[in-house]
């Protein structure tokens, strides 16, 4: 917990210092990752404190805490050259993706409706989520390969037994076989589209961070010739 307040501290004041510089209205709309990630770590000192370390709500805040830190961690990881392509070819692949995801939920969501008609999964690891979101988690479960049967040992007619077999036959085709290579595939495109313009991104997000940097020192330090000289020399190796 120490430690975790000592780690706030500096970036506590760099974003005080941009709040300053850019003025609120600038800061919360383009700084949304840093000051989340500054609010929920000191948030989670005061669960531990006052609220209790074995605390449910105090393990949720700390779940945010670290994945801020990881979000955060990444976002800052642009500006070293080997990670900054890994870091916004991932981004852009998401962001590309997002329409995929939200249609595979649809998907999910459909076939464990159907599959609810035959009875709900009575599985040991769904009894405290309830049975509609057991169905959704057993009927993703199937959808990704990791087979369980346990709502056709409960289905007594023969005619049950074969309409199940036919709805899980039509999932793992339609969701296994069809839309996660589909996926694959639209993953692949989205790399190459972003690997085709990779180097001028790289160097665009590189910019804001040093923007951003930069933006912090004073009017006075901007006049510094040495820090920040009229001319930049390039240099190229011959070939």
């Amino acid at each position: 917990m120490v430690a975790q307040a000592v780690c706030l501290l500096y970036p506590l004041v760099y974003e005080l210092a941009q709040l300053s510089k850019k003025g609120p209205v600038a800061y919360f709309a383009n700084n949304s990752t840093d000051y989340v990630h500054i609010v929920a770590g000191y948030s989670s000192i005061y669960c531990q404190l006052y609220v209790g370390t074995w605390s449910i709500i105090s393990k949720l805040v700390m779940m945010f805490v670290v994945w801020a830190t990881m979000m955060k961690t990444i976002e800052q990881l642009r500006v070293i050259s080997s990670f900054s392509y890994i870091v916004t070819m991932i981004r852009n692949v998401i962001s590309d993706l997002v329409v995929f995801f939200i249609f595979f939920a649809v998907v999910i969501i459909s076939f464990s409706m159907q599959l609810d008609i035959f009875g709900r999964s009575t599985a040991d690891e769904y009894k405290l989520i309830g049975p509609l979101f057991g169905n959704i988690f057993a009927t993703l479960r199937l959808s990704l390969g990791d087979y369980e049967f346990t709502q056709i040992s409960e289905l007594k007619l023969y005619y049950a037994h074969v309409m199940f077999w036919v709805i899980w036959l039509m999932m793992v085709v339609f969701s296994s076989l069809i839309f996660l290579n589909f996926i694959i595939a639209e993953v692949g495109n989205s790399y190459a589209k972003c690997r085709e313009n990779i180097t001028p991104t790289v160097f665009q997000e590189r910019a804001i961070l040093i923007a951003e940097a930069e933006d912090l020192f004073s009017k006075k330090n901007l006049t510094d010739a040495k820090k920040f000289p009229k001319a930049i020399v390039v240099r190229k190796n011959e070939l």
